[in-house]
Order: structure tokens, then sequence, then C-alpha cells
């Protein structure tokens, strides 16, 4: 009976050891997972800690050598945008310019497709002197018509030369003083754009562009000169008279800025028509820089139905002319409004044709080139047996409105708009 008691015992002692054999491989285990991942979403942060004061004043000395910057002995909660503190901020002087302070930020960052955790450390300081020497300069130096924005950046807005060249001068007398003022940043880019102009301006290729002020020693001519541009854009694509451009600088102006378009136009026919009909007729892209996915004005229809001998009568403001259907047509420039069911008076034998979308108002007198209303009145499509599908709209005036697409413009970035 004692030896059948001690064998349990023992055989129970070898079950409790190789129990708390297991749950220690187990721990063991466990804690080498957890290293593991730990080391995972830390592996592509040098900072899995936040900022300390001391770290902060190396960064300050690595950014700005040579500068002479104090850091504040204590540091403050760094808010997200979701009104979570996720990492310190401290506020940051100058010696000699104790009254400009500025931030640094160490914060918590996350990516993906993984998980990455760890703190980043940036500053505001570009930003903080640019917005205290901006005021500074419009309420003690001189006049300047221009919005600064989140990012480093200045807007200015114009609708003709003599804004412009205000615009000009004005930037050009700034950046002389901006640039001898002490801990001054490099100057920020400018962003000048087209605004309350007779016509909308989202359907043009470039409605504003961007000037580098830190990389261009004359400011004034390099801001007139694209200015310039995007009013030469504007009046061409439209094909109205300008104020300030003869008729003939701009024909000669569409002339050389769209030419060599690419492509085929098919005749109702199914006879073909070099797409060189459209060289010098200002088209802008619609949601892609393809043929049939280009967009043309009232004005620059108006030049094509001539080329094609269809002989519209008016100007391209207002004309009428009968279209390649036998339907007689009536395009205009003079707004309607929206309650009409119109944005830019359209008719077909005397009868308008209403807008499909009442409530958009960023709508624009245009066609696109694949367009059941554009094959209509020129008899032209830039598709080959091009039937109608089940999807497509009524005949109808088509119009655009804002919606993002692959195509950006080259020079600029400029959003494209999409016709209905």
């Amino acid at each position: 009976m004692k030896k059948k008691t001690s064998f349990w015992k023992t055989l129970l002692t070898l079950l409790a050891a190789a129990a708390g054999l297991f749950l220690l491989r187990l721990l063991l285990l466990c804690l080498l997972v957890c290293g593991l991942f730990l080391a995972l979403f830390t592996a592509c942060s040098d900072h899995p800690l936040p900022h300390s004061r001391r770290e902060v004043q190396a960064y300050l000395r690595e950014e700005y050598p040579g500068e002479e910057i104090t850091a504040a002995k204590r540091w403050t909660p760094h808010i997200n945008r979701y009104n979570n503190e996720d990492g310190r901020v401290w506020d940051c002087y100058y010696k000699d310019l104790p009254e400009v302070p500025f931030q640094v930020m160490s914060f918590r960052r996350t990516g993906g497709p993984v998980v990455l955790y760890g703190y980043d450390i940036t500053d505001n300081y570009m930003r903080t002197f640019l917005e205290y020497y901006l005021t500074q300069y419009q309420k003690t130096v001189g006049s300047l018509d221009v919005q600064s924005q989140a990012y480093y950046q200045l807007d200015a807005d114009f609708s003709g030369l003599a804004e412009a060249r205000t615009v000009a001068e004005q930037m050009e007398a700034f950046c002389i003083w901006f640039g001898a003022q002490p801990h001054a940043p490099p100057l920020p880019s400018l962003k000048c754009s087209l605004e309350n102009m007779l016509l909308p301006v989202q359907v043009l290729e470039d409605s504003f562009a961007y000037i580098d002020l830190k990389s261009n020693p004359n400011a004034e001519e390099s801001i007139l000169t694209e200015c310039t541009r995007l009013l030469k854009d504007f009046y061409a694509f439209y094909n109205i008279q300008s104020p300030e451009f003869p008729s003939e600088t701009l024909t000669a102006y569409a002339a050389a800025r769209w030419k060599d378009v690419q492509g085929t136009l098919y005749q109702s026919n199914g006879e073909v028509l070099p797409a060189s009909v459209l060289d010098g007729i200002p088209l802008t892209p619609d949601a892609g820089t393809q043929l049939p996915y280009l967009l043309i004005s009232y004005g620059g229809l108006y030049e094509l139905l001539s080329r094609l001998g269809l002989e519209p009568e008016g100007v391209p403001e207002y004309y009428t002319v009968t279209g390649a259907d036998g339907h007689v047509y009536e395009f205009s420039y003079a707004p309607a409004s929206v309650e009409s069911g119109l944005c830019w008076p359209l008719r077909r034998d005397g009868e308008p044709l209403e807008c499909p979308h009442r409530d958009t108002v960023d709508c624009a007198p245009v066609l696109q080139l694949r367009g059941e209303l554009f094959q209509a009145v020129t008899g032209l499509t830039s598709e080959k047996g091009l039937q109608k599908s089940p999807e497509d709209e009524p005949p109808g005036i088509l119009f655009t409105f804002p919606v993002f697409f692959p195509y950006r413009s080259k020079r600029t970035g400029t959003r494209a708009v999409r016709s209905c």
C-alpha cells in the first residue's frame, strides 16, 4: 500500500513539474512574440518614445545651425485632430526676438498597411515667421493684397492685367523687404488665380499658376508672365474679345498653344476628317487627354462650324446655326437662371434644351467632343461607328461640374471638370 502511494506521489510530482515547465515555456514564448511585434512596429521609427527637451535642442541645432534658439523647459500636450493627446509641444524663440515664439512638436505617428509606432519631430518656424512679417508689412510698410494659407503659400486673385500688375509690384516690394528681416525663412510660393471672370474658369486647363518666389530673382516679371498666360488662355478658349489683347494676338496665341491635335474625326457619311481641322481651336481636357475627352467652348464651336462650312450666323458670343442633323441651334454666352432650367441659353428649333441638373451652379458653356449634342450639330464623331448606349444622357446641353479625375495639368495640377 505504501509503495502504491509513493508511486502516485511521484507521478503527480512529475506531472506538476512538467506542467510548470510547459507554462514557463509558454510564458517565454509569449514574451518573445510580444518582443517581435514591438520590434516590428518600431522598426521603421528611430524614436519609439516622445522626444525630450535635450533632443529638441539637438533638433534645433541641426535644422538651424548657427542660430541661438531657446526651447522652453516645460512642454505642453500635443493634441491631434481627433482631440487626443499624442505627443509634446515646446515653445521656442530666438534670443533676440522673444516676442515671436514658434513651436517644435513631437507627435506619434502610425502608418499602413502595417501599423507603425513611433514619434516624429517637426516645427512651424517658417509659417510662424511668415505670418508675423506679413502682418508687420501690411500694418506698417505697404499694401499687399494676398492671403496666407495653412501651408506655406500666399494666394492672390486677379481678373485683368491691371490687377496682375498690382500683385506683381506689391510682391516684388514685399520680397525685397522680407529678405532683409532677421531670421526670415525662405520666401513662400505664390498662387495666382483667375477670379470674377465673365465666364466659368473651372473648365480651363489652367485657371491658376504657382510661382516659386524663392527661386525667382525677378518676382514681378515671373508673376506678370504667368498671369498674362492665364488671361490669354481664358479669352482664347472662349473665343471672346479681350479689353487687353488684340484679336490678332489671341489668334496667334491659340495657333501656337493648341496645335497638332492627335486623333481622327469621322463624318456622318463615314468619311475620315483629319483632327488638324481643330488646330488653333482651344480645347481643354475633361476626363482624359485623348480626343473624345476634350471640351470645346461655344466660341470654339463657332470657329469649327465655320471651318466645316455650316456658316453660323452671328458672333462667337451669340449665334444660330443649322446643324448637320437639320435642326436650328442657338448658342449664347448670356447666363440664364438655374431656376429656369438653363445655365447657359441653348435652343433647338426655338425650344430650350433643359439642364439635367437644375441644382448645379458650376455649369459652363462647353461641349464634349464625344457628346451627342456635338455630334448632332457638327456631324462629327471621334469614335467610328459610335452608337448610343442605354446609359447615355438624352440629347441636350452638356454641363460641367467639378469632380475629381485622374487627369492633372502637367504645369499646375489643375483639377479637370467633367461634362454630364
